[in-house]
């Protein structure tokens, strides 16, 4: 690594000489041969001294080691050429832009607690990057970069943006991103051809604008292919038309994001998703709203990790962006999952069954109509059988009763029996049509028998519905 002491003794070659020149004239230094094969970086091995740079002038130059090298304020551009070593810039500060394109590095530069005024990498291949705490004032470009090894940015600050678009992260099996506490002014574009082979790690991150990863492919499979729990983003969250759903884990664990926008096949399967504590101001318009996807969306979490949380916020966005029938469709589901989740089976069974006639509280008008559907039914019922003598009037003597079967006779003033009216009496507790205590089903014959445990039956469930409805309108039946 050259020094002050050591970088007087480097003697440049001329490919060297070459981006000295170009440096202080702020123009670009281009080895590139016009041959697009040749021109590859992938074939750097085949590239020979006239497009060679050693890693220890290029440091000497970028850090001003040299007084005979001046630096143009563009800085120090360099296209089509191999980095031999190690560039070593920790700790250092660079007051000009660094920009490589097509480039080739032997090995991973090293920008750890760096301030550079920006760095481009573009179209370059790389066995990695180590970037802990560097500081960036404008943006980050790894658009088109290939790297084989990690890239770190733990606890990196970046002005701009990180544009990592049509960037291939490959460190199968090992994290292929780690960017943890990462800060952008800007957007974090992993998205266009983007691909990670191995695990993309934003815990923590703080970003200014957009996370945006359409188009991007996220793969590592039987571990994390993205967390980014805790993270923090003002923009928003594009996660849509993915070029394959994610192979490996999604945790958006406590993450926040301004605004969702994505499509339900770039998650992941069930049982690999992680959405417990993830908070989202909206959701875009062109994504899913409607609750059927929706749940689709939310069933997909790891059961071990169940919370009511995320139910509880996509309830709330949809409530709050005029989608109330599919917010009430949410907030049932999670009284579902939740009853799931508590007791045995036959406590689960019973809360269900209390529960349902009211829409868990969330559509109390379901018990009217309930109600309404009983007392049709109990009509068809209770008039079925008076033709025949099953119905029988409750406050005669035994003679006028006797008399009753024989011709029907009924004494002036007594109510006629209405099956309508009767359903309606008895199945209602708060009214009375003088009908209930009236007339009763002949026990002495077998249709009356049946009639009678019917009337029981239609009697508990009017009691049940009307205080279930009463109950869900009044608050009683709590809904959260």
């Amino acid at each position: 690594m050259a020094t002050q002491s050591t970088a007087a003794a480097l003697k440049p070659s001329p490919a060297e000489q070459r981006v000295i020149a170009a440096a202080a004239a702020g123009a670009v230094c281009d080895f590139r041969v016009n041959n697009p094969a040749a021109d590859d970086p992938a074939r750097a091995e085949t590239w020979g001294t006239e497009r060679a740079l050693r890693a220890d002038v290029l440091r000497a130059l970028c850090l001003g080691l040299r007084p005979d090298w001046p630096l143009d304020p563009r800085g120090v551009q360099v296209r089509g050429a191999r980095i031999d070593g190690a560039l070593d810039l920790a700790a250092a500060t660079v007051a000009v832009p660094l920009l490589f394109w097509d480039c080739a590095f032997t090995d991973a530069p090293i920008v750890r607690d760096a301030t550079l005024k920006i760095l481009s990498l573009v179209g370059s291949r790389l066995p990695g990057l180590v970037g802990d705490g560097l500081t960036v004032q404008s943006s980050l470009l790894l658009r088109g970069t290939r790297l084989s090894g990690e890239v770190r940015f733990l606890g990196a600050k970046i002005g701009g943006d990180l544009s990592c678009i049509k960037g291939s992260f490959e460190n199968p099996r090992g994290q292929a991103l780690s960017a943890e506490s990462l800060t952008t002014g800007g957007n974090v574009f992993l998205r266009d051809g983007f691909r990670a082979a191995g695990e993309v790690r934003l815990l923590g991150a703080k970003i200014g604008g957009d996370l945006a990863c359409s188009d991007g492919s996220f793969d590592n499979p039987g571990g994390v292919a993205l967390s980014a729990d805790g993270a923090d983003v003002r923009g928003g969250l594009f996660w849509r038309q993915l070029q394959a759903p994610p192979a490996g884990r999604v945790s958006l664990a406590h993450a926040t994001v301004g605004v969702l926008a994505d499509d339900l096949q770039s998650w992941p399967g069930p049982g690999a998703l992680n959405l417990s504590g993830f908070v989202y101001g909206a959701i875009a318009a062109s994504s899913m709203t409607d609750a059927a996807r929706r749940l689709d969306w939310l069933r997909r979490q790891d059961p071990q990790l169940f919370s009511p949380q995320p139910y509880e916020q996509l309830a709330k966005v949809l409530r709050q962006m005029g989608h109330d029938d599919d917010a009430r469709k949410i907030a049932i589901a999670r009284k579902q999952a939740l009853i799931a989740r508590s007791g045995n089976r036959a406590s689960r069974l019973a809360r269900h069954l209390v529960l349902w006639p009211v829409g868990y509280g969330y559509r109390p008008g379901r018990a009217l109509w309930s109600l309404l559907a009983l007392i049709a039914f109990g009509t068809l019922i209770f008039s079925g059988p008076v033709g025949s003598g099953v119905m029988l009037p409750a406050k005669l003597g035994e003679a006028q009763v006797t008399a009753y079967r024989a011709c029907a006779a009924l004494p002036p003033g007594y109510p006629r029996f209405q099956p309508l009216v009767y359903a309606i009496d008895t199945a209602l507790p708060i009214i009375d049509f003088h009908q209930e205590a009236w007339w009763l089903p002949d026990e002495a014959d077998v249709r009356g028998f049946w009639t009678q445990v019917y009337l029981w039956l239609h009697i508990a469930l009017g009691w049940l519905l009307t205080t279930l409805g009463i109950a869900a309108v009044t608050g009683i039946i709590k809904r959260d």
